[in-house]
């Protein structure tokens, strides 16, 4: 066999080899936001493929893939792919997240004013089905916390007897770059009946985590100081040794 010809039998195969990998990447992704004002089309590039395909055969390729402007790239820029149950893609722009982090939003402030009363007994329905709901700072250094509905719905019945005046002040709520994910600190106080104690009104500074999912509620972290809670109930509290640290 000739030079040449191995030559041009190595080149085919490696054009064979590469025309499969440019089927692959000459891909057309089409995505459709909101409403048929939002089209963009989006065609994945090989210019790449194209050079070294060009460098192995030895000649340019007369016809190289074709790119996407940039006026399509910054097109695609407002674009957030979400994940769906659907197992095709579905993409959000800008003002579909600000809605839906406005949506959860207001469902994070209604959990925070559904300290007791009916609203209490009826703050599971915040959740998802399969939602979590419990305190991640607890004297045992392990959260403790309901999961699924029902069972935060029986958690509202049992923070009714314990907790029955509790309330909430001073919240602020923050949003993120996450629509689904939303946190919160505020104040909260009340009196408090625990088993093996005598009912003493309590105060505590509350931190909260929330991610949502579809409008609702998946997992609800509370974060607070448990020794404040202990002390007043009138338990004993250990201390810790600093040192020297520096105090005002």
């Amino acid at each position: 066999m000739k030079a040449g010809s191995v030559a041009d039998d190595s080149a085919g195969r490696c054009g064979h080899l590469l025309g499969l990998q440019l089927v692959v990447f000459r891909c057309d992704v089409h995505i459709l936001v909101g409403s048929a004002q939002y089209m963009a089309i989006a065609v994945v590039s090989s210019l790449a493929l194209s050079r070294l395909y060009s460098a192995m055969i030895g000649r340019p390729v007369r016809r190289p893939l074709r790119t996407v402007p940039m006026r399509g790239v910054r097109a695609m820029a407002g674009l957030v792919r979400r994940g769906g149950n659907s197992g095709g893609m579905a993409f959000e722009d800008d003002q579909g997240k600000r809605n839906r982090r406005e949506r959860n939003r207001a469902v994070v402030d209604k959990y925070l004013h559904s300290g007791h009363g009916d609203a209490l007994l009826h703050r599971h329905e915040l959740f998802c089905e399969d939602g979590i709901s419990g305190l991640w700072t607890s004297d045992s250094g392990e959260p403790v916390f309901a999961q699924g509905r029902e069972n935060i719905a029986k958690y509202d019945v049992w923070s009714s007897q314990h907790f029955p005046d509790w309330t909430w002040s001073n919240i602020t709520i923050w949003t993120t770059d996450d629509p689904d994910r939303v946190w919160a600190e505020c104040d909260g106080e009340g009196n408090i009946n625990l088993p093996g104690h005598d009912p003493v009104f309590y105060r505590n500074h509350f931190i909260y985590s929330f991610e949502m999912r579809d409008g609702l509620i998946y997992r609800e972290r509370e974060f607070m100081n448990p020794i404040v809670e202990m002390r007043a109930l009138g338990m004993r509290t250990p201390t810790i040794e600093l040192g020297d640290f520096p105090s005002a």
